[in-house]
């Protein structure tokens, strides 16, 4: 399957002091959603099974981001891999920031924020000492809502 080059979709730090974006050069060829129920087991002496109590719950994404350095100075997937990774720290005393996903009607009114990134860099150059061509980087997330989502409200969510 052939990827989309320049998308017109993007990553966006809605908490940065500035509103801050990083466009995503290709179409992720998929993205995995999660969603966990966390569920208390309530044992009963003198029955044979637990009693289940629902707790909370999670929704979790990820997804892999591929980038190609194309600038003469090959220092732009580093660059935009450095923007992600800065997604993950504090900065004096304000937590990271959520990300909107813009990802046309997909993840159109949700927001998350990035738990984990794993990187992997190819295509080293000597010229530009060494700094990659292309980099994957493999992210996750965690849905962040300001209100309580319900069942009802998840299943009407027709875009």
């Amino acid at each position: 399957m052939a990827k989309e080059f320049f998308s017109d979709l993007y990553i966006i730090a809605i908490d940065t002091p500035d509103v801050e974006r990083l466009q995503i050069q290709y179409t992720p060829f998929e993205i995995s959603y999660n969603r966990k129920a966390n569920v208390s087991n309530i044992a009963i002496v003198g029955r044979n099974e637990d009693l289940h109590h629902y707790v909370s719950g999670s929704t979790s994404m990820s997804l892999a981001l591929d980038f190609y350095a194309i600038e003469a100075d090959k220092q732009d997937a580093k660059t935009k891999i450095k923007w992600l990774e800065s997604m993950l720290y504090s900065d004096e005393g304000r937590p990271p920031s959520r990300i909107k996903i813009v990802f046309g009607k997909l993840f159109k009114d949700e927001i998350w924020i990035l738990t984990d990134m794993s990187v992997k860099y190819s295509v080293f150059e000597p010229a530009s000492g060494f700094l990659p061509r292309y980099a994957v980087a493999d992210l996750s997330f965690v849905r962040d809502t300001d209100f309580d989502l319900s069942s009802t409200k998840i299943r009407n969510q027709i875009y």
